[in-house]
């Protein structure tokens, strides 16, 4: 009843012998032995593939320990594809010839299963034939689900002894010696050393996120020790935790290079970041990751799970660029094959010229895919820059923004701090007309020194702040008004470059073709080799078809080399000279966003300075007012009453060379006025600085997120 395990449909007698005949489900997408077998298959299957066998072939496995069964044969020939009717494929257990029920601590006898993928204490008594009493215990399946799993994820067997089956012992030898970790143990020449490996070889296809989490879970199963295996529930935690985690593809643009992360749904954007380091090298602060033409931590919240990102793909991943790193590697390195297309002998030999056809033909699947890779990676290269602009352009504005308020604040103070110098010279002018009889100096040299104090720091504003708000003005004429003028700024730039690039329309569809018409060689090859005998036509045919596979391999090689590969160095090469421009630009971004912290910092520190100053001069002009009133009754110095009021009151009228005192007294009268309503002038100087510091602030945090 479960979808995992291929169901039988009936039970028919055989009209002669009236032998029993299973009627099974149909599975007519193969064997997975067959579908590995395929020269397309050759390096293991592709990483999409690779993860539904495995979560196919676990929840089968489960379902068979839930029930107490153990299967005994697991291999690549009894796991069936399936097609539903909705087009999912379905990887399907099947053969149960050798399935008994058995708890996971119960132990057996018999033996049953393919000697490649049988676990090493079966494999001494049924292929060495060596007598022993050990006894078997469920958990053998798990070594067959180790080797299976191999060679599902790199397309050969894990323990290979030259020669191959009929090298019994060496097989048993490497099997049972291998060290705890190791994965594979391959010899390659007769009675020589075994080349043992912990990791997947590099020519699998697997991304290595996922190849990191498979090594761990190969190891955890292929251990020949019944103390070091892992148990089934082991096995089921490790593979629903490797099923279970979201993909994230990534593209390094300085690299050229495409990386996959395999996340827990529950960290966050630092474990992330944290991840690409180590795929990449490029520390958390370097890095500057874009998706969808913007900024990727202006989608999402950085304490929010990774189970709520967007979804990612090969053809729409988030590009990490090296804010530190100027250079930009070309793409040939992603040319690099593991094998290349053999030559064919003149003779004509059906078995040898199949496998060199099966050869050929696996080798043209491998250029394939570089050539799907080097299209897309050439394409995310030439929209990259436009992403970037993108960014800048956003990232000037918000500086100019922030630039602006801040240009506005310090004005504001500069004029606070004239009020306040203006002040105090008033209050100086107005204590003259008492020389002698008035006690106000101290106040009056502590106003002196206070002015001068601010005025000092207001030049230190001055002189941090001009040089930023040029360098901010520069940035903005490189970046904002080139949008503008169309045959000037990084844009003009990139669309010239761009435009240089050879493109490559329909090369994958070329190499495609290519492949068909290679296989379609092979496919005849193995018809030749299997017939009887040739005749003198076939013959023509099969070296005809030789012809065929040879020339039409040299065509695809020269699509990767003389045209893929061409138009992607000159892709990489032209980024190259256009990203110096645009990461000085980035570089100059980023230490202008620290220039405004300090700028901003600076001039916080001014304002909350001013605003001491502020209040210290208003309570100095009130201990002056107060003690001027106390003295309202002395007579002040005739001459210099009479010089200064006639100098600043021209309507006041003098009786006998004096003035009155009731002239006096309204002069105070008004000058206390004037210094009330200074005090109320400064006040709303500081209410206007407080809104400008808010908004300054807003800006600082739009910039933060920016990052």
């Amino acid at each position: 009843t479960n979808e995992i395990i291929v169901k039988m449909v009936a039970i028919e007698a055989e009209l002669e012998s009236q032998k029993k005949i299973l009627v099974m489900e149909l599975c007519d997408a193969g064997s997975l032995f067959t579908i590995l077998d395929d020269p397309q298959n050759s390096y293991g299957l592709e990483e999409e593939e690779f993860q539904r066998v495995l979560k196919d072939l676990s929840a089968g496995m489960k379902y068979l320990r839930d029930n107490n069964t153990i299967h005994r044969d697991l291999k690549p020939g009894n796991i069936m594809k399936f097609i539903s009717v909705d087009g999912r494929s379905i990887y399907k257990l099947t053969d149960f010839g050798a399935a008994r029920e058995l708890d996971d601590d119960e132990q057996f006898m018999s033996l049953y299963g393919t000697e490649e993928y049988l676990h090493p204490d079966m494999y001494e008594r049924a292929v060495l034939r060596h007598p022993a009493n050990k006894p078997f215990r469920a958990t053998v399946d798990l070594w067959s689900i180790g080797v299976t799993l191999y060679h599902v994820a790199t397309g050969s067997l894990p323990f290979r002894p030259f020669g191959g089956r009929k090298n019994r012992e060496t097989m048993h030898y490497i099997t049972t010696t291998k060290a705890s970790g190791v994965i594979s143990g391959v010899q390659h020449s007769e009675k020589g050393p075994i080349e043992w490996s912990r990791e997947l070889p590099k020519t699998c296809l697997l991304n290595q996120g996922l190849r990191d989490l498979v090594t761990v879970l190969l190891a955890g199963i292929l251990e020949c020790h019944a103390e070091k295996m892992w148990t089934f529930d082991q096995f089921f935690e490790c593979a629903m935790d490797i099923i279970s985690r979201r993909i994230f593809h990534v593209f390094y643009m300085n690299e050229g290079k495409e990386i996959c992360l395999y996340m827990k749904p529950t960290l966050t954007l630092q474990d992330l970041k944290e991840q690409i380091t180590l795929q990449t090298k490029v520390p958390v602060g370097n890095q500057m990751l874009l998706f969808d033409k913007t900024l990727f931590s202006t989608q999402v919240h950085p304490t929010a799970e990774i189970s709520t990102y967007p979804t990612t793909s090969q053809s729409q991943p988030i590009v990490l660029v090296h804010t530190e790193n100027p250079n930009v590697k070309d793409l040939t390195r992603l040319s690099t094959l593991s094998a290349c297309f053999p030559n064919f002998p003149s003779s004509i030999s059906p078995e040898h010229d199949a496998a060199l056809a099966k050869t050929c033909c696996s080798v043209a699947h491998a250029v394939k895919r570089i050539v799907v890779k080097l299209v897309r990676s050439r394409d995310l290269l030439l929209k990259t820059p436009k992403t970037l602009i993108s960014v800048a352009v956003d990232t000037v504005s918000k500086l100019c923004t922030s630039c602006d308020t801040l240009k506005q604040k310090t004005e504001d103070l500069y004029h606070r701090c004239d009020q306040l110098e203006k002040s105090t010279n008033m209050i100086a002018d107005f204590l003259s007309l008492w020389p002698n009889e008035h006690d106000c100096d101290n106040e009056l040299q502590t106003l002196n020194f206070i002015v001068t104090e601010r005025k000092q720091f207001k030049e230190q504003v001055k002189q941090k702040f001009i040089p930023f708000y040029s360098a901010i003005n520069t940035l903005k004429q490189r970046v904002l008004n080139s949008m503008h003028t169309p045959e000037k700024g990084l844009q003009a730039e990139w669309e010239q470059l761009a435009s240089e690039c050879s493109h490559l329309t329909g090369c994958v569809e070329t190499a495609d073709t290519y492949v068909r018409i290679i296989r379609g060689s092979w496919q005849s090859f193995v018809r030749d080799r299997n017939a009887r005998g040739l005749s003198l036509q076939d013959e023509q045919f099969h070296i005809l078809e030789k012809i065929k596979v040879q020339h039409t391999s040299k065509k695809l090689e020269a699509l990767l080399q003389e045209q893929c590969l061409k138009s992607c160095l000159q892709a990489s090469n032209k980024l190259d000279e256009w990203f110096s421009g645009m990461q000085a630009t980035m570089v100059q971004c980023k230490y202008l966003k620290e220039d405004l912290a300090a700028v901003n910092s600076l001039v916080k520190s001014y304002g909350a300075s001013l605003q001491e100053a502020e209040s210290q001069a208003y309570d100095l002009s009130i201990r002056i007012i107060s003690s001027l009133r106390s003295s309202e009754s002395k007579e002040p110095n005739q001459k210099q009453a009479s010089i200064s009021i006639r100098r600043d009151s021209s309507n006041v009228e003098e009786i006998n060379g004096e003035v009155p005192l009731k002239m006096k007294r309204q002069t105070y009268t008004k000058v206390f006025a004037q210094l009330q309503n200074l005090k109320k002038e400064h006040s709303t100087l500081w209410e206007i600085a407080e809104e400008n510091n808010i908004l300054i602030e807003k800006f600082g945090n739009m910039l933060r997120e920016t990052n």
